[in-house]
């Protein structure tokens, strides 16, 4: 059964104070065969679910956040230059702009302006994941797991046929970033970040080292991958609202002139 909470107070109550009966995830036959089943939001409830939860929630708290102020500060410059300079591409300079502000965040990366190779690989990720396990086809084979064992030549297995190339993606999404920022410790060229931050406390740790560094790589990928595609669609939408509401364009460009001149 399926329910939907469209309640902020429910679902604090529920997902907050009381999660921890409420935390479990019904399994996802279609998770491992993607590559995604290191996925925090897709995991069941377990102690390596509650460690991944406990590593995302010290690194994005309310008090810490305003740290990366500053970045996205200057991320937010590098998108306006390339609205001057190619409005007409904004959508591929809003998913570059909200990619390279959780890299910055999770890793310390600094994306390219445009077309940045590790944002782009992991964006194809997520756009073949999104449009092959829709959910009414997770449904299907989660309930007939048995249906995984099928041929991909057979009609309807379609899954099985993009899932390598979408599982070695992911692979790449999880691995390859977190590798830049352990070079850039070895090397003192990263600046404060999750993965690096986590990495630094790793010895005063009292779990042990190999799975909390394995906890750290799993949580930044969620992160990245949670980060990219959500921050361009509310980006897309805000444009879109002001598109369709002029008169309030209008006020809100008023306002920001008697603020800055």
């Amino acid at each position: 059964d399926n329910i939907i909470i469209n309640s902020e107070e429910v679902a604090r109550d529920l997902l907050e104070n009381r999660s921890h009966n409420y935390s479990d995830r019904p399994e996802i036959a279609t998770n491992e065969l993607f590559g995604s089943d290191y996925n925090t939001a897709l995991m069941r409830y377990s102690s390596r679910w509650r460690l991944q939860r406990k590593i995302l929630q010290q690194s994005f708290r309310r008090d810490v956040i305003s740290n990366f102020q500053p970045m996205q500060m200057g991320k937010a410059y590098a998108l306006l230059l390339n609205l001057l300079e190619d409005p007409l591409d904004y959508t591929k300079h809003l998913e570059a702009h909200s990619g390279s502000v959780i890299m910055s965040a999770v890793y310390s990366y600094e994306a390219a302006r445009r077309r940045d190779h590790m944002i782009e690989r992991t964006a194809m990720a997520l756009e073949i994941t999104a449009k092959e396990l829709r959910p009414e086809v997770a449904a299907i084979f989660s309930a007939f797991p048995t249906l995984l064992r099928l041929p991909s030549w057979l009609p309807g297995m379609r899954l099985k046929r993009v899932s390598p190339l979408a599982k070695e993606l992911g692979m790449e999404s999880l691995e390859n970033p977190f590798a830049y920022t352990e070079r850039g410790l070895a090397t003192g060229s990263v600046s404060s970040c999750m993965v690096a931050d986590h990495l630094l406390k790793l010895h005063e740790t009292e779990d042990d080292s190999s799975w909390y560094k394995k906890a750290v790589k799993e949580s930044a990928a969620t992160a990245f991958g949670a980060g990219v595609e959500t921050t361009a669609a509310v980006l897309m939408n805000f444009i879109l609202a002001m598109i369709l509401q002029p008169d309030v364009q209008e006020k809100a460009h008023a306002l920001i002139e008697s603020v800055v001149g």
